[in-house]
């Protein structure tokens, strides 16, 4: 992992975890890494709101976080009804991340090659070809 984060080691990583499997096999495989590099990890976890058990995926990460020792916070974001809520929710997504992390300069992001495909075939449903 730290090949991939490029030559100037960092001192500190930011984990973007929903709560799903990928993102939490994440978090478990930082919190390894970054205890043998002697690396800080903070996590954030963005609730949409989009669905009822959002709230509760949310604090089951903060607590895990907790367990593993890393400070953790939870956005929240409620669409206005405008536009294409998967778009909107992804922009939102990454804006509230990019504030969030001040200074930390690697966010890491876990997604599953099944999400991949889903977006691409999301993509092509709606004609946009990529």
């Amino acid at each position: 992992m730290g090949t991939l984060l490029g030559p100037d080691f960092p001192d500190h990583v930011a984990l973007a975890v929903s709560g799903g499997g990928d993102s939490m096999a994440m978090l478990a495989l930082t919190h390894d890494w970054a205890r043998v590099m002697g690396l800080r990890v903070s996590v954030v976890t963005i609730d949409h709101g989009l669905r009822a058990a959002s709230a509760e995926e949310a604090a089951m990460v903060g607590r895990e976080c907790a367990a593993l020792g890393h400070p953790h916070s939870i956005l929240r974001w409620q669409w206005d009804g405008t536009g294409n809520l998967q778009d909107a929710a992804r922009d939102a997504r990454l804006r509230l991340i990019a504030d969030w992390r001040g200074a930390i300069e690697h966010v890491l992001f876990a997604h599953t090659r099944d999400d991949q495909a889903e977006t691409v075939v999301m993509r092509l449903a709606r004609g946009s070809g990529s």
